[in-house]
């Protein structure tokens, strides 16, 4: 609960006053590049996790004329963000027929012949399973970095 010196009033309003926030903005502007450079080493080790699982979910048809094509084509990639720390992890496997083909083995499709083709999920099952663990390992290292600055009372 707020104590009543940390609110603050303003046209006529009740706005709450962190007192201290200052401190606490200036420290938020300075983390970043510390925060990215701890960070970034939690998201690689994540997506190589993701990769894996995803590869081993990754159906394999032995009658397509390249069989594990798809689980070859997972692989990670470097990620657009404005902070520059961004991982992707990508199917991007090619058919005969030179049409990316990863969608539909993850939703199932109709065959050329017309018939349903039944989905063999590979992308959401993994990152299902893996979601919680890498939430805390990027939240760990976050933690860490935030201790480490407010350790050296930047």
């Amino acid at each position: 609960m707020a104590s009543a010196s940390a609110v603050r009033v303003y046209s006529g309003a009740a706005m709450p006053s962190v007192q201290g926030m200052d401190r606490v903005q200036a420290m938020v502007a300075r983390l970043p590049n510390g925060m990215l450079q701890a960070i970034a080493p939690a998201l690689d080790k994540s997506a190589d996790e993701l990769v894996a699982v995803m590869q081993e979910f990754a159906p394999q048809n032995e009658l397509d004329p390249n069989p594990g094509d798809l689980r070859r084509s997972i692989h990670k990639a470097p990620g657009e963000s404005a902070s520059g720390i961004a991982v992707r992890v990508v199917a991007d496997a090619v058919g005969t027929d030179g049409e990316h083909y990863p969608a539909h083995v993850e939703y199932g499709h109709k065959a050329k012949d017309g018939r349903h083709v039944a989905p063999e999920p590979f992308f959401w099952p993994a990152y299902t399973i893996l979601k919680k663990k890498i939430r805390a390992r990027v939240s760990r290292a976050m933690s860490a970095v935030v201790k480490r600055f407010s350790a050296r009372g930047q």
